[in-house]
């Protein structure tokens, strides 16, 4: 689709993904499919759903080209000017349309709302990706507040997450509770991609509304799109307000926004602990959060960040508690809970940096598992001996890495010798050499 920078070109292109947007509603069957799996399926229906999602993909794959070139040329106009109508297409709120007055808002809000439609079938390729990040970029360079006014219909579930159709009026068409039709597990896993991207440019309100829509998912494994997605846009919020990042003017900027993550450390905090067993976050996904709200802990106030390590500690020892009640951590998770700890010697404030250190010396040795701990097995310990040295060797500042290298020399007794877990005795040659670089 050649297209220039008129706003003509622009009305054009809105007209097309308009068009698209209502061949694309025609696929919400796909909500339904996506919520059942393969055993409510009969077997006679299971050819004929396969040769729906084939040609459902290949639409998506005819949309996103098209949207991929309509995104390309937006950029490079001026925003402003004439306003594009929005017809017959979907709209969340009256905030929401009068947002929508610049034709690059118009475009972005249609191409994310066929986007949404299409996610149960949603294929990965790079033109699906510049779409959509385009997308989102020019809604969040809108100085109007573009991006608020999506998130927080986005969190109020109007669109996206549940898309409910205007009438000939522009009013919106709702159930008899006032809510849109309920969501489907892709459609709230992309719902919250887009809060994810978005996170950085939010007011204090529209912070508060998307993160009580995260909030939901943050306990909800059983759904591992919306899950996984509600978990990254937590950090993603944690990772913009965490006081220590970007310039000083934007810190004052968003002081407020800042002030607000710090109140949730805590509680976010508990609930990875809650959510540590293996049937929960992977140990990875586990790690890399953990270690992640402590580094934003740290950034607000030491004693913050002394509290997310006690909750690991309270969990290993069974005194924590969860939504369920006490946790008692078996063998496997234990271990979990150790590895996470270990995560998070890079992470904590230079003044915590001992303490932590020495409390996975006293794990290493069992002397806080208590009186009935499991079994820790050699593979466990070579296992937490090679996180904390990767950490130290790797990860760990400047600022801490003179006092972790000389605790690791007088610590490394304490844990199995290099070499052991493959049967034979190692002097640790790499390990020397690796050291001395630092």
């Amino acid at each position: 689709m050649p297209l220039s920078t008129s706003k003509a070109d622009l009305a054009l292109a809105q007209s097309v993904l308009n068009i698209f947007d209502e061949i694309a509603a025609h696929a919400d069957l796909l909500s339904l499919l996506d919520s059942k799996s393969n055993n409510d399926i009969t077997q006679s229906a299971q050819p004929v759903i396969t040769d729906f999602f084939a040609i459902v993909k290949t639409l998506l794959f005819c949309i996103v080209m098209v949207a991929d070139a309509v995104m390309a040329h937006v950029v490079y106009v001026r925003p402003g000017g004439t306003a594009i109508s929005l017809g017959a297409s979907y709209t969340s709120s009256a905030a929401l349309s009068s947002t929508a007055s610049s034709p690059h808002i118009a475009l972005s809000f249609t191409l994310l709302r066929t986007l949404a439609r299409l996610s149960p079938a949603k294929a990965t390729f790079p033109e699906l990706a510049r779409a959509f990040y385009a997308a989102l970029d020019v809604i969040a360079a809108d100085e109007k507040g573009a991006a608020d006014a999506l998130v927080r219909a986005i969190a109020r579930e109007e669109v996206i997450s549940g898309v409910g159709r205007t009438g000939g009026s522009g009013s919106i068409a709702s159930s008899s509770s006032g809510r849109a039709s309920p969501s489907s597990p892709s459609r709230t896993a992309f719902a919250l991609s887009c809060i994810e991207q978005l996170v950085p440019v939010l007011g204090l309100g529209a912070v508060e509304e998307a993160w009580g829509f995260i909030a939901q998912f943050l306990s909800s494994p059983t759904s591992r799109g919306p899950y996984e997605a509600a978990h990254s846009a937590a950090l993603a919020l944690f990772d913009a307000y965490a006081p220590a990042q970007g310039d000083i003017d934007k810190r004052e900027e968003k002081v407020e926004q800042i002030t607000y993550a710090a109140r949730l450390v805590p509680y976010y905090a508990q609930c990875l602990v809650e959510n540590s067993s293996p049937s929960h976050l992977s140990l990875a996904q586990l790690r890399h959060a953990y270690a992640m709200v402590v580094r934003c802990a740290g950034a607000h106030d030491d004693a913050l960040a002394l509290y997310c390590v006690q909750a690991l500690l309270d969990a290993l020892t069974g005194r924590a508690e969860g939504n369920d009640g006490t946790i008692q951590p078996d063998a496997a998770h234990k271990q979990r809970l150790r590895l996470t700890l270990a995560s998070t010697i890079s992470s904590v404030p230079t003044s915590l940096l001992p303490q932590v250190l020495d409390e996975l010396k006293n794990l290493a040795t069992h002397s806080s598992d208590g009186p009935t701990a499991t079994t820790f097995t050699i593979e466990e310990r070579v296992a937490l001996r090679d996180a904390i040295f990767e950490e130290i060797t790797e990860k760990v500042g400047n600022a801490g890495k003179e006092y972790a290298v000389r605790w690791w020399y007088a610590n490394r007794g304490v844990f199995p010798p290099v070499g052991l877990e493959k049967g034979k005795e190692a002097e640790g040659k790499e390990e020397d050499k690796l050291l001395a670089q630092l």
